[in-house]
């Protein structure tokens, strides 16, 4: 009804004729009839006039408090709701606190409340459910019973059928029957669809305490999250470093930081850090990428102090440089953590041990690891703990002994400190120098391959002690400089076999030590013109003597020369193919593909071989060595861990075996695991790399 008609009096007299002009039309007459024709519904259910005497109410809500304004908008029931526009909200029996704009907006709903639709059709089959928001045209049109949705866009969450809930839909259709799910904007698609760009405001700058990566589907654009500390490269957020730069200022709250979140990198930042840390289960330190395995000067970052290993799980450091005026680690707790040191430097200024763990049985590492010590005694355990060393100069000084007690890997190791290797110690020494004496006591045994045992200055003397060991020690293709009375001292009641040793000075071994099986000498001298190089008997070292004096056991030594490539690794066997002898007394020994030795006479042979081989692979590897002889085959096998992509191993075989003359006896290497023949047997111009060795001894 229009207000701008006015209210006429048509004539005089007590009851004159009303006029009143609307919109379109007039009304006249003494009595006029003015109201929203709410029993049809014609202007919303709750819009009526209530005259009373002189006076006409125009009402707008109910008695329940709803609003409905439109034709066909609302119906008598529920309360508190607001309705406008066509059939909005037309069948809301028992609804409440809803609000609809629009045509059809919530048309058929019935029963639920806290509803919100603006726009035409929104909203328009839900039935029941509640707490849903929906603006746009049409949006969330077919949604029947869910609840807890919201959508803006028009057409948004058009795909929601049934009882989809809980989801948050910006510009976007959604999936028929998902739920607790946001979407936002439209990933694929041609025209004014598809979102290519994205800026979200207050992110930068703004740092939070449980702190995880976001990821995204490149296809479907879905977020998600993985933890920093499970990723293959992460970008670990304990950082230290100096106030701006890094998150904590001093190591042991980086370390706090990443226990508490179940473990992690510390990233170290260059600096000097005066602590002493207490380490927890995989927690490790990764130093700003430097030169701390350097000596001494221009290292990036320093930590002076003594530390506390975990007791459990593993510690890896690298890039540090630990400086200590005692000990680098110390503790007496029987602990299990595998601890590794990788590219790091050790600077004790007093003495002590980078690892005076005496109790401990967790294995004890060191990778490409110089020292700059005054007195460093390396290892201080007699609980069992394995040890591994590669790359590595250790130790310093006389004051203490290296005590070892488990397996005993040195892999191109200078040891410049005494080792007294304990009872449980099993040697496997490999191109390591020795500079101090090396001592064999209790029920300690191994093997010495390529090494050398020499002083620093003729002023000590390394030697080789065997002193009180009940097993039995090899030393192969070595050399001992020693100015003692013997090279080799002690009273040990283990075997001692030697092959291919060569001894500079003194070349006195002391006859107390079961020297069961000499397996050949480098000569310490040349010899004069009409000599040969003579075996003396088993347990005497060969001298030197006039051609024809004592005549010579058959023995030979074959190496390889040029490196066989790709010929292992997938576990199949190679046959060495030996193409150089440095000496054959016998004429034995047949060169080539099928290199093999024959034997000449009949009797006990020592034979010898070891091969060097490059393992190209990431998986764990297993290194079989075999001299496989007509009455038997003997073999060693070595093991390398997942610890190491790759690795440079190098396995001697040693051993006695019974010989009929016409027997043969060849070299095969075996590696396995490493999942395809990628790996190389090396060779030399000298026998030093590949060899294979034998020798009559009775």
């Amino acid at each position: 009804m229009s207000q701008s008609g006015p209210l006429k009096n048509a004539g005089g007299g007590g009851s004159g004729i009303i006029t009143i002009d609307g919109d379109i039309g007039s009304v006249t007459g003494s009595t006029v009839t003015i109201y929203a024709d709410n029993a049809a519904n014609h202007s919303g259910s709750s819009v009526l006039f209530n005259n009373s005497g002189t006076v006409s109410t125009l009402n707008l809500t109910d008695a329940n408090g709803n609003t409905y304004l439109g034709k066909g908008c609302g119906i008598p029931g529920g309360g508190n709701n607001t309705a406008i526009g066509i059939f909005a909200m037309s069948s809301a029996v028992t609804a409440s606190e809803c609000v609809a704009i629009g045509q059809s907006a919530l048309n058929a709903y019935v029963l639920g409340g806290e509803c919100i639709a603006i726009g035409a059709g929104t909203l328009g089959s839900l039935v029941s459910g509640g707490a849903n928001i929906a603006i746009g045209f049409e949006t969330m049109d077919l949604l029947l019973t869910g609840s807890d949705n919201i959508a803006i866009g028009d057409g948004a969450a058009d795909t929601y059928t049934g009882a989809e809930t809980g989801n948050i839909i910006i510009a976007a259709n959604g999936v028929t029957g998902e739920s607790h799910t946001t979407r936002i904007g439209t990933q694929t698609g041609t025209g004014s669809g598809p979102q290519t760009a994205c800026y979200i405001a207050g992110i930068t700058g703004n740092t939070v305490s449980n702190t995880e990566m976001v990821t995204i589907d490149s296809v479907t654009g879905q977020l998600g999250v993985t933890s920093l500390l499970t990723q293959k490269y992460p970008i670990t957020p304990f950082v230290v470093g100096p106030v701006g730069l890094a998150g904590y200022q001093t190591i042991q709250a980086g370390l706090d930081a990443a226990n508490a979140a179940g473990g992690g990198s510390v990233y170290v930042q260059t600096g000097n850090y005066v602590e002493n840390l207490v380490f927890y289960p995989n927690v490790q330190i990764v130093g700003v990428t430097g030169n701390s395995d350097e000596t001494g000067v221009g290292t990036d970052i320093t930590i002076t102090g003594t530390h506390t290993p975990s007791d459990t799980g593993y510690t890896t450091i690298s890039n540090v440089y630990f400086e200590s005026t005692g000990d680098i680690f110390f503790s007496t707790d029987a602990g299990t953590c595998n601890i590794a040191l990788q590219n790091c430097n050790i600077g004790i200024t007093g003495s002590g041990y980078t690892f005076n763990l005496v109790n401990w049985t967790g294995q004890l590492i060191k990778y490409d690891v110089q020292d700059n010590s005054v007195n460093n005694g390396v290892v201080n355990n007699t609980a069992g703990a394995n040890c591994f060393f590669q790359n590595s100069n250790m130790g310093a000084g006389t004051a203490n002994s290296m005590v070892t007690s488990g397996i005993t890997t040195m892999k191109r190791v200078n040891m410049q400190a005494p080792w007294s290797a304990g009872s449980g110690t099993v040697i496997i020494a490999d191109v390591a120098t020795f500079t101090r004496p090396v001592t064999i006591n209790g029920t300690a045994g191994g093997e010495f391959n390529f090494c050398r045992f020499s002083p620093s200055t003729f002023t000590s003397d390394p030697g080789l002690i065997w002193n009180s060991s009940a097993l039995v020690l090899e030393v192969e293709m070595c050399i001992i400089d020693s100015t003692g009375t013997y090279a080799i001292d002690g009273t040990g009641t283990g075997d001692l076999v030697l092959g291919s040793v060569g001894f500079v000075q003194s070349t006195g071994i002391n006859p107390a030590i079961n020297t069961v099986a000499l397996g050949g000498f480098i000569p310490n001298s040349f010899g004069t013109a009409g000599q040969v190089w003579t075996s003396n008997g088993p347990g005497v070292v060969p001298t030197f003597q006039p051609a024809g004096s004592g005549g010579s056991s058959p023995s030979f030594l074959a190496y390889l020369s040029t490196s066989a490539l790709n010929v292992t690794g997938a576990g199949a066997d190679y046959h060495v193919a030996f193409d150089q002898v440095a000496f054959d007394t016998a004429s034995a020994f047949t060169t080539g593909a099928a290199a093999v030795f024959t034997a000449p006479t009949t009797g006990k042979y020592l034979l010898s071989a070891a091969a060097t081989c490059f393992l190209n692979a990431n998986s764990i590897s297993n290194t079989i060595v075999t001299i496989v002889a007509t009455s038997r085959s003997i073999q060693s096998q070595f093991f390398v861990g997942a610890a190491f992509s790759s690795a440079i191993i190098n396995s001697p075989v040693t051993g006695v075996i019974d010989m009929t003359a016409g027997d043969t006896a060849y070299v095969n290497v075996n590696i396995s695991a490493t999942g395809s023949n990628t790996c190389v047997v090396s060779g030399s111009g000298s026998p030093y790399s590949t060899y294979f060795s034998g020798h009559l001894i009775g």
